[in-house]
């Protein structure tokens, strides 16, 4: 990526492997030199041979190689977002049941509340016509004359 970034060309081919040069002169006809040098090209004939071969054989099969696996991942594509959606579903359906056992709560709360409220309110009023009564009864004690000792004697005989 860094040479495409720099606008570099790719580096030529290192055919050296390849050149087959024949024994130096100096050393006249040696026939051990020469069987090396010979070894040597059928080893680079034969490695381009092999080439060539694979050439012909992916020019002949890779192509279907190439749309079976494009398949296979279309395959595994499709079953990828399956799977996604699934999951996608799952979770807005523990949102969905969430948020309505949480309305619910709401509602329920709200309904207590209420209840309180109500409860309170009551035992205020009750509060309030004890206080009246009691009130009340000591106007009437006043307005009768009575003795308010002989009221709590009875009292604490109920």
């Amino acid at each position: 990526m860094e040479r495409m970034k720099k606008k570099e060309e790719m580096p030529k081919l290192d055919m050296s492997r390849c050149e087959l040069p024949p024994p130096s002169a100096v050393k006249g006809v040696d026939r051990k030199l020469w069987a090396k040098v010979l070894r040597n090209a059928k080893a680079q004939n034969e490695h381009l041979l092999m080439r060539q071969i694979n050439l012909e054989l992916m020019d002949e099969y890779a192509a279907e190689s190439y749309l079976q696996r494009n398949k296979i991942m279309d395959n595994l594509l499709t079953l990828a977002e399956k799977e996604l959606r699934s999951t996608k579903e799952a979770v807005m359906e523990v949102h969905a049941t969430r948020k309505l056992a949480q309305m619910k709560a709401g509602e329920t709360m709200k309904q207590l509340e209420q209840s309180w409220v109500s409860m309170v309110t009551n035992n205020y009023k009750m509060e309030l016509a004890n206080r009246q009564m009691e009130h009340d009864n000591v106007k009437q004690i006043k307005k009768l004359k009575l003795d308010p000792a002989i009221l709590e004697e009875k009292e604490q005989h109920f």
